[in-house]
């Protein structure tokens, strides 16, 4: 074997290593570390918020274009770039604080006896989000809540992606708690976005939640 053929052999044999390698290991996941406030990249205001299909459990009667003529509230613009493929960005009140959730992913806004969260979850590719909602998440939820009740489950479209609603209530030191987790239908996995209040003063928030969930938007 002359050199020329040691040579072609050599760069193949390496060629090939660098590319399964790069295939083992998949895309890059930038982890934060927990708890680290986020800055925020702009600020817009609620009325360049849109959606295809008004949520009806949030809307109590309030349409998305009636929100936003009359809730002109200034808010940040967060991105979140931590999974390849998964980059979004969502917009939160400006007096939320927002840091990182505990997994690549994930971001916590907290104010007053309310919180959202927002975190990525794979969906199995023989499954759909509504089937996985139904036979994992629920009976997950069921399980580690007190008096869990469902009070509405709808598919709907949020700006050009299949999204589905779960809300539900539950009992936490005897203080009734409502929640609504929001899945939305993404490249690789889907984002859920969860607002979690006490059940008395959730009304309060529905402006709000509506205009989150409707910033929301895939990178």
């Amino acid at each position: 074997m002359d050199k020329i053929q040691i040579l072609v052999l050599t760069s193949g044999t390496i060629i090939i290593i660098f590319f399964s390698v790069y295939s083992y290991s998949g895309p890059t996941v930038i982890s934060q570390k927990t708890g680290t406030t986020v800055e925020p990249v702009k600020i817009t205001d609620s009325s360049k918020f849109s959606t295809n299909k008004p949520n009806k459990s949030l809307n109590v009667g309030i349409t998305p274009s009636t929100i936003n003529s009359k809730n002109k509230v200034i808010q940040n613009k967060y991105e979140n770039k931590d999974m390849p493929e998964n980059y979004y960005s969502i917009n939160f009140p400006s007096n939320y604080v927002v840091k990182h959730g505990e997994k690549p992913g994930s971001l916590i806004s907290d104010v007053t006896n309310a919180t959202f969260t927002v975190n990525l979850q794979d969906i199995p590719d023989d499954s759909t989000i509504d089937l996985y909602v139904l036979t994992n998440i629920e009976p997950s939820l069921n399980a580690s809540h007190s008096n869990y009740q469902r009070t509405y489950f709808e598919k709907f479209d949020l700006n050009n992606n299949k999204a589905l609603e779960l809300s539900y209530v539950f009992e936490n030191l005897t203080k009734s708690i409502k929640s609504i987790k929001t899945f939305i239908e993404g490249q690789d996995e889907a984002a859920v976005i969860t607002f979690t209040s006490p059940s008395k003063e959730y009304l309060n928030y529905n402006s709000t939640v509506n205009n989150v969930l409707n910033s929301f938007r895939w990178l």
